[in-house]
């Protein structure tokens, strides 16, 4: 009955919508959002292993930090032409200052 009782409880604090929001804001960091959502790791953990769409969001997160990281070596290598330099500028401005307003 107390476990019925937990498991309720996480599903009034833990939704889906409210989990890959709070697994966005901090980049994937599962321990960061645990104590965003002011819940157990293991609860997260075990949360996030029940639903198919909370892992294929963080194989998303991950993926575009991967796409990130091979950006910025092309661009210290100088491999990503003048105008596409531009528009990658653009468009992190635009990212960061819609952040900083979100903030």
């Amino acid at each position: 009955m107390c476990e019925a009782k937990g498991e309720s409880l996480v599903r009034r604090i833990l939704t889906i919508d409210k989990v890959k929001t709070v697994l966005e804001r901090t980049g994937g960091n599962r321990v960061e959002a645990a104590l965003e959502l002011q819940v157990a790791r293991g609860t997260l953990h075990s949360f996030i292993a029940q639903h198919h769409e909370i892992i294929e969001f963080l194989a998303e997160i991950e993926d575009d930090a991967r796409q990130v990281d091979i950006l910025a070596r092309r661009l210290r290598r100088g491999d990503v032409e003048p105008e596409h330099r531009r528009e990658i500028r653009s468009l992190l401005s635009r990212c960061l200052h819609s952040e900083a307003r979100a903030a």
